[in-house]
């Protein structure tokens, strides 16, 4: 079974069976389906967790402030706040 990460294949599970007598069935197939869709949900996710660890990095060397999201009662408000190193001044942007 192959794993797939935006539609490209990053890897494969393969089942193997030491003995002759022993078949690949249908619950062998139901198993390495589950088991590769799995696999490709953690392979997307330790890449989105490093592309995010890369970003912050990123913006630690050049200096940047931090993002402030506020999220108001109910989940209806967004507000983002930005905070712009150097001048000492925070300004709302609209998302």
């Amino acid at each position: 079974m192959r794993l797939h990460s935006e539609g490209k294949p990053v890897g494969t599970v393969w089942r193997i069976a030491h003995t002759p007598e022993r078949k690949f069935d249908a619950e062998d197939a139901r198993l390495l389906t589950g088991l590769s869709r799995f696999a490709s949900a953690a392979y997307q996710l330790i890449r989105a967790l490093g592309a995010e660890r890369t970003g912050r990095e990123e913006l630690a060397r050049a200096g940047a402030g931090a993002d402030l999201i506020h999220i108001g009662r109910g989940g209806n408000t967004h507000k983002k706040t930005q905070k712009f190193r150097g001048d000492g001044d925070e300004r709302d942007v609209d998302q």
